[in-house]
């Protein structure tokens, strides 16, 4: 029966269902009753393949007639897609699936994700990067790959999938050439070949994402020493996040860094730059071959600020330098990787902030300062010259006398000084347990019952014993807030505007 094709265990190929699809009998029906609206049905559209039985999806066409009928002739619904990958994931079947949703798409560009969540075997991962190569393929648009679970594995064969889409030897286009947003993240070390590789790789890219624990090229036979690209001109980049590992004392590095990309991006509207520190903080030396690089840039064009690393040297050194008068949301955090007395003084970010406010003369509308050990007067007083604050968002270590709660608790119930502020998160980081706001009150959660939402709609829960705080869904003054120490502002509001209902209430 149609109905079982393509099912697990049936005898039918995935080639024979998109046939069947495609043949005469298979032919929507011009005059079928559809009995809901079709923003409904695009609504199961994009759930039925957002998830990790893709396949299941093509099944649910043959079943579902007036699904079927709706969606067959709406090429602009075949143009994005969310596959994962798991270990039992039948590369094959899954394969031939996305050759058809490429094919319906009828030439439409097509933006396209792959999630792993599992070690795949290499194999899979060498029919995956077939696909990727060939000649289905060639309307990819967006290319999303998150590898962060396959560690060693999925860094091999990203570096595998860099150094393949490099330019050929005659001077031809890269393969993907043409490709707009391109997000890149894996576990594990990514060794590139040359220090100009990436802007020769997508040179149309205007979201760019590199995310991995260790991205570096090899320059001399002494070891790493980590790089970042300098030749990133292209005209069409508005968005720019990485996140690359250096050692923890190498500041000039970061400030040499940030200087080249403001100066070689003045187009640049989103920047997050995580620069993850290695070993124990050090102050910079302000002489000799390890001093600050000046920097000192003004951009107008930055919208969106994202600095995580080191908060006492991204207070001291670089907010300092920069005048962004467009910035509209920053948000600085403390990888957790620092050490405990790299957190930053208790005045010296608020005043930093400050200062650059006055500077910049811009009106900030989302701020966000993660794991840091800011004190309530700080707070307060950073606050009181906010006003044009819609979001504000603080993790905290926990101060000894504990008045921290109490004072921000009043400033949430009587917000004299933030007319305009709609969300509030403030979470306070112990070691035995958290402390986290909702609705006035002050709940304790001990750390095994502080659960990581799934980015899908937070639908699984994993509960963690010993971890810093990472991913909080909550309700604040009757508004569902979605917060993340690894979410974008954008992920955060489309999460809200999704989930109507609280999913996380302590």
């Amino acid at each position: 029966m149609v109905r079982n094709a393509g099912a697990r265990g049936s005898n039918v190929s995935r080639s024979d269902v998109t046939q069947a699809i495609d043949n005469r009998q298979m032919a929507p029906s011009q005059t079928s009753d559809i009995p809901f609206p079709p923003e409904l049905l695009e609504k199961i559209f994009t759930f039925a393949n957002d998830g990790t039985r893709f396949i299941d999806f093509f099944d649910f066409m043959l079943v579902c007639r007036a699904f079927r009928d709706t969606v067959y002739g709406m090429a602009t619904l075949w143009t994005d897609f969310n596959v994962n990958l798991e270990r039992d994931t039948d590369m094959r079947d899954l394969l031939e699936c996305l050759k058809y949703w490429f094919k319906r798409a009828k030439e439409l560009p097509v933006t396209a994700r792959f999630v792993c969540c599992d070690y795949l075997l290499p194999r899979q991962m060498e029919l995956l990067h077939a696909f990727l190569f060939s000649d289905d393929t060639r309307l990819l648009e967006g290319l999303s790959i998150s590898l962060r679970e396959a560690a060693l594995l999925g860094a091999e064969w990203i570096g595998k999938f860099l150094d393949a889409s490099l330019p050929a030897a005659d001077g031809a286009r890269s393969r993907f050439a043409g490709m707009k947003t391109v997000r890149l993240g894996v576990n594990g070390v990514i060794a590139l070949r040359g220090h100009r590789t990436l802007p020769k790789l997508f040179p149309s890219a205007e979201t760019l994402e590199i995310v991995c624990d260790n991205l570096y090229t090899v320059v001399n036979d002494d070891g790493p020493y980590i790089r970042w690209p300098v030749q990133l001109t292209s005209a069409n980049l508005r968005e720019l996040r990485i996140r690359i590992p250096i050692p923890a004392n190498h500041h000039d590095e970061v400030l040499d860094l940030l200087h080249k990309l403001l100066v070689q991006l003045p187009d640049i509207q989103v920047l997050d730059l995580a620069i993850v520190p290695r070993g124990k903080y050090t102050e910079p030396s302000l002489l000799g071959p390890n001093s600050p690089a000046p920097l000192n840039v003004t951009h107008n064009s930055l919208t969106d600020l994202t600095l995580t690393g080191c908060m006492v040297f991204i207070s001291t050194y670089v907010l300092p330098r920069l005048t962004c008068p467009k910035l509209r949301a920053l948000r600085l955090e403390n990888h957790r990787s620092v050490a405990d007395q790299s957190r930053g003084s208790h005045h010296v970010i608020a005043i930093s902030i400050l200062a650059f406010k006055e500077r910049s003369k811009w009106e900030l509308e989302h701020l966000a300062l993660i794991d840091s050990r800011i004190d309530d007067d700080a707070v307060e007083g950073l606050l009181s010259d906010l006003h044009s604050l819609v979001s504000f968002k603080l993790v905290v270590w926990a101060n000894a006398d504990g008045k921290f709660f109490g004072r921000l608790q009043d400033l949430a119930r009587t917000q004299p000084v933030l007319p305009l502020l709609e969300e509030l998160f403030v979470a306070c980081v112990h070691y035995e347990f958290y402390e986290v706001i909702v609705g006035h009150k002050v709940h304790y959660l001990p750390p095994r019952e502080v659960v990581d939402f799934d980015r899908k709609g937070f639908d699984r829960f994993t509960a963690y014993a010993s971890r810093p705080l990472n991913k909080v869904a909550l309700s604040v003054d009757r508004r569902t807030i979605a917060f993340s120490m690894g979410l974008s502002p954008r992920e955060v509001k489309r999460m809200r505007d999704e989930m109507k209902i609280p999913m996380f209430v302590p």
